[in-house]
């Protein structure tokens, strides 16, 4: 399930009403939770900027991890040695490198980095949300192709998806073509529950998923980090980000103007999921509490191997 970069629960002064704890996860959750967050993606976005400066430097700690592991299969195997000219740094290559965020929500702020070709690195990125209110406003900013409709295939074909090409404001980087030609970072939306998506085995060089597997029911989080050990590529590097506090359902009635649920095994329940997630290896692993909120979240950054 994709859900606009959902976050903790707001500051204390921002009048939302206490959360509760359910026995069972509700049978509607994620309908409830694509329209609330159809309902308050405006404001949700205004108010979750308060920590893209943290986003970034995990993104930014990733792709450190992506540049070496790619260098170092330059040097073991010169065929994949690109033909591009940039940094030097052996991330140039004649191929994009494919990416995924799973509730991207507007696009910002990991969408639109990885659109800035970080590093000389190229990508083509699927930006991947519950909230068409959401994909609304990040195809305005950024262009690109809209996957709409079903999910359970792959949404680089046209099987299972319907691709609507549109143009954006002018203001993003995210029209092009994914093949590996144009010089650019490119972005293909996909309005989908995340669990209902599909990619061929070994395809993805980069997932980054957060605050958004938070909104999975717990047992679904680790089915969903089993999918994304599939869909990576040897080498290939997950960042994700779970609730630190162990609680099987939270929900709270007005959290910035929408019904929420959020589910989590604790921080240690969950890493030790994660390891045993066949084909990850935890690279980083940490507990961190956030200004501005009562949570703090367990920040993974995983290779495939």
């Amino acid at each position: 399930m994709d859900t606009s970069n959902p976050t903790p629960p707001p500051p204390a002064d921002s009048g939302s009403a206490p959360a509760t704890a359910p026995t069972i996860v509700p049978k509607d959750m994620k309908t409830r939770l694509k329209a609330s967050y159809d309902a308050i993606a405006p404001a949700y976005n205004e108010w979750a900027s308060y920590n893209h400066r943290l986003r970034l430097r995990y993104l930014d700690r990733v792709l450190d991890f992506l540049v070496s592991t790619r260098m170092q299969t330059q040097t073991t195997d010169p065929t994949t040695i690109g033909t591009g000219t940039g940094t030097g740094t052996g991330t140039e290559t004649g191929t994009k490198l494919k990416a995924l965020e799973i509730g991207c929500g507007a696009g910002v702020p990991i969408v639109s980095a990885l659109l800035s070709s970080p590093r000389g690195m190229r990508f083509h990125v699927v930006g991947n949300d519950l909230s068409g209110g959401q994909i609304g406003i990040a195809r305005g900013r950024f262009g690109g192709g809209v996957f709409t409709g079903g999910g359970g295939g792959d949404p680089s074909d046209g099987d299972n998806y319907s691709l609507v090409n549109e143009e954006g404001d002018g203001k993003g980087d995210g029209n092009g073509d994914d093949s590996g030609k144009d010089s650019k970072s490119t972005v293909e939306w996909a309005q989908a529950d995340m669990l209902t998506l599909s990619f061929p085995p070994s395809s993805l060089d980069l997932v980054i998923g957060l605050y958004s597997v938070i909104h999975l029911p717990r047992e679904e989080q680790v089915a969903m980090m089993r999918k994304i050990a599939g869909w990576l590529k040897p080498g290939g590097l997950v960042l994700v980000n779970f609730g630190a506090e162990e609680a099987e359902a939270v929900e709270m009635a007005d959290w910035l103007g929408g019904w929420m649920f959020w589910s989590s095994f604790g921080a240690e329940g969950m890493l030790e999921r994660v390891e045993k997630v066949e084909g990850l290896e935890v690279l980083s692993s940490e507990v961190v509490g956030e200004d501005g909120v009562d949570a703090a979240f367990l920040w993974v950054i995983a290779r495939k191997v």
